[in-house]
């Protein structure tokens, strides 16, 4: 086993220098435009990502992000509603009123390839990254079980959640930290994405047509985040200095 070890990191050693492969966490938020921007205000994201970068300055990583938020724009259950504003509830108890919140909810998926440059020898430096993505994003229609309505069990909640979602591309841009041995590196980055969207529900209850329409969803925003090195090395004269 350790013979393998020392092998997988030799291998890039010579191939690449000095290397690193990681594991990494973010977090951010966004301002909305373009197509989802009529259904939602702005909105955060969390995220986790494997990444791998050399002395070179290449980086490719694979990420997957979280989206989320309180800001929805539109209700889809107003026909529901009474004058007041509330849902009546007909389920163990009737009569009392249903507890439902509307939230944003979403995910990104991304293959990203990049460069990294150290401007100082402390390790100070920029990165850019870049590649191709999936976003999908909804209305969540949150509601206490022993509150609701029939109108809004499970198989009933995608007649109102606009679903949709499509391929596109996502982008981020700033200034990291990378310490002497690849053990961490921290980053700060403006962030940028784009996806061209349609429904993945059939007709929406409350429109008795399909939706959204078809458009472009674009986001601007920033994140902070931290990638741990699992597996790195210095030279392949000293790729038996394996860390955990």
């Amino acid at each position: 086993m350790k013979q393998l070890l020392l092998l997988l990191m030799i291998v890039p050693a010579t191939l690449f220098g000095q290397t690193y492969f990681g594991l990494g966490a973010n977090l951010g938020g966004f301002a909305r435009a373009g197509t989802w921007d009529d259904t939602y205000g702005i909105g955060f994201e969390t995220g986790g990502r494997l990444e791998f970068g050399n002395s070179k300055g290449l980086i490719i990583a694979l990420q997957g992000d979280v989206l989320f938020g309180q800001n929805v724009r539109v209700d889809p259950i107003a026909a529901l509603r009474n004058e007041a504003g509330l849902v009546t509830g007909d389920i163990f108890q009737e009569g009392t009123f249903a507890d439902i919140i509307l939230k944003a909810r979403g995910f990104r998926g991304s293959v990203l390839v990049g460069y990294q440059y150290t401007l100082t020898q402390s390790g100070f430096g920029v990165r850019m990254l870049a590649g191709p993505s999936y976003l999908t994003h909804h209305i969540r229609i949150q509601d206490d079980a022993n509150q609701t309505t029939s109108n809004l069990r499970d198989e009933y909640k995608r007649g109102y959640d606009r679903r949709a979602g499509g391929y596109g591309g996502y982008g981020e841009i700033g200034f990291e930290y990378a310490e002497s041995s690849n053990s961490f590196r921290v980053y700060a980055v403006l962030t940028g994405s784009f996806t061209q969207s349609s429904a993945l529900n059939s007709t929406q209850f409350d429109l008795l047509d399909v939706a959204p329409q078809d458009g472009t969803d674009l986001s601007l925003g920033g994140r902070v985040g931290i990638v741990l090195g699992l597996l790195r090395n210095v030279s392949s004269k000293q790729a038996e200095d394996i860390y955990y």
